[in-house]
Formats: structure tokens, sequence, C-alpha cells
């Protein structure tokens, strides 16, 4: 009886196990569920009605620029959820800063308001963006030979003068690249990964500096759902000379 029973079972294995093991093998994964109302919120394009239109008629430019920003806080919580911006003028060297009017940082062991000035601004010097904010430079321009001394002057070690594109604003987007041999006192060249916005007007003979963060300084979080709002690109789109 029991080898009947010990028989029965090696059958039931030989017919039932090979097609359990073929279903396991080839059941395939299920999809991953994506959240599509997320998705399009984070593409949503950015309302710029309620901006402020900035112009400088003496340097001959203008920019929108969002009445505030997400607050930046370093300490590690949350002081502020909006912060306006700000603008300061510095025209007798030609440039113009765009920052958050504050942050908070953690220093001298506490957290401290770190306003913006434009002393503050302009002591991080010319070949270093500034943290967290926009420096806008304007020069004048009469030849290749300046533009290619702009970026040697301004930009960091390494950086020359690449190309120059004309763009559908008849306007001239200027590239920036690596010399492949210049580096600083710490070995550094020129950064593999730098975004900037360089727009030359032969008309004008007047050329556009703006050094921007990888990711963006001016911006909005919506939430979990809803994501980022990037006001950085935005502002690049509404920038012209005056």
């Amino acid at each position: 009886m029991k080898n009947w029973i010990k028989i029965s079972i090696i059958i039931i294995c030989l017919f039932v196990g090979p097609s359990l093991f073929s279903f396991l093998i080839k059941e395939e994964p299920k999809p991953i569920s994506v959240n599509e109302d997320a998705i399009k919120k984070v593409k949503t394009v950015v309302d710029t009605s309620a901006w402020n239109e900035y112009i400088n008629t003496q340097l001959g430019f203008s920019i929108k620029i969002p009445p505030e920003t997400q607050g930046l806080d370093r300490c590690g919580g949350s002081k502020e959820s909006l912060v306006p911006v700000k603008i300061f003028q510095d025209n007798n060297n030609n440039a113009v800063y765009i920052t958050p009017e504050y942050y908070y940082d953690y220093r001298n062991e506490k957290c401290e308001k770190i306003e913006a000035s434009l002393a503050s601004l302009k002591a991080q010097g010319n070949i270093n963006k500034p943290f967290v904010a926009w420096k806008i430079d304007v020069v004048k321009i009469n030849n290749l030979d300046d533009i290619k001394k702009f970026i040697d002057d301004y930009y960091h070690n390494g950086c020359i003068y690449a190309s120059q594109q004309l763009n559908k604003d008849g306007l001239y987007d200027i590239y920036v690249t690596d010399d492949g041999k210049t580096t600083d006192e710490n070995g550094l060249g020129c950064p593999g990964e730098m975004h900037y916005k360089i727009l030359y007007s032969p008309e004008r003979q007047k050329m556009i500096s703006i050094k921007l963060s990888i990711d963006y300084d001016f911006f909005l979080y919506n939430g979990p759902s809803g994501g980022f709002e990037n006001f950085d690109q935005e502002m690049i789109k509404s920038l012209k000379f005056e």
C-alpha cells in the first residue's frame, strides 16, 4: 500500500512539476504604476503673469523676475516657504544681481538669517557664481577678441571661447569650452558641467553673461505630488536687449 502511494506521488510530480516550473519561469513582472497626474504637474508651464519686468536702461537689457522664490534653510528646518526676490544694481561695474532677499544658515553654533547685500554679493568675485543668486554682466563688444577676453577674465581657468550660433531672435548664443590644458592652483580646469547664458548682439555691440546653477536657483515647490516649478528657464527666456 505504501509503495502505491509513493508511485502515485512520483507520477503526479512528473506531470505537474514541469508545468508548474514553466509557469513560474514565464510569469512576467508586473508593470510599475506611474503617477501621470504628478508628471503633468511637473511639466506644467510656469504662470508668469504676476512676474515683474526689470528694465535697466543704463545697461540696456530687461528680464522678467518672479516676486518670490522657495526659501533656503540650511539649518534643517523650514522658516519661510517663500522668500521675496531682490535686485541689486552695480551699474558702476556694469552688473546686476538677482537673489533671494535672505536665507537661513547654521553659523557660530546657531541658526542665523543671512540677509543679501550688494557688498556680500560683490565679495564673491567675478569668476564664481554667487551663492543662490545670479550675476548679470553686460559688456561692450567690438570684435571676437573682446568676447574671448571677457570669457578669459570672467570664467574659470581653462574656459575659452568655443563658438557662436545665431538664434531665432537674431542674436548670437556664445558657447564656452575647456582648452584641455589650463588648471588653477587646485589642478582644476574649466568645469565639465557648467550652466550659463551668454547672449551677444552685434548690432548693439553688447553681450550679456549669466552663470547659472546646475539645477535651479529660483523655483517653487508644489508638494510631494506637485514637483517643482523651475523659474530659471522662464527668466532666461524673457532676457532681452533694450
